[in-house]
């Protein structure tokens, strides 16, 4: 009865630790989704044709604004989504699998600021 009960108690703090440690990457998880919604709807808005091609036609009556204002407002919204990722969401806790994601989005962030910040495209294109 004593090793049974002892088995049982061992089972179960073993299963809470896992199920606490798995709400936790779950709740992380989460944050980035929602993080990451909104960046998206954000790009969007500055890349409608591009949002129409993959599936997404929340902007299919727009076409891209390329005035100085416009680029301005978008390099401020991606500084600052670059920093809410980095900010916001914990990615030692992340699941691996949405760490890849967060991954590969800060990389395209990082990527879209230096974009703006040195290479320009709007001044040769």
């Amino acid at each position: 009865m004593k090793k049974t009960l002892t088995v049982i108690f061992v089972v179960l703090a073993l299963l809470s630790g896992t199920i606490y440690v798995y709400t936790q990457q779950n709740q992380e998880d989460a944050k980035f989704q929602k993080a990451l919604d909104e960046y998206l709807d954000a790009l969007w808005k500055f890349y409608p044709t591009t949002a129409t091609l993959v599936g997404y036609h929340k902007y299919d009556n727009k076409l891209e604004d390329l005035s100085s204002k416009n680029i301005e407002k978008q390099y401020e919204t991606l500084n600052k989504f670059n920093q809410q990722f980095v900010a916001k969401v914990d990615q030692t806790k992340l699941s691996p699998e949405v760490l890849d994601d967060y991954l590969m989005i800060v990389d395209a962030l990082d990527y879209e600021v230096l974009k703006h910040e040195n290479l320009l495209p709007w001044e040769y294109n």
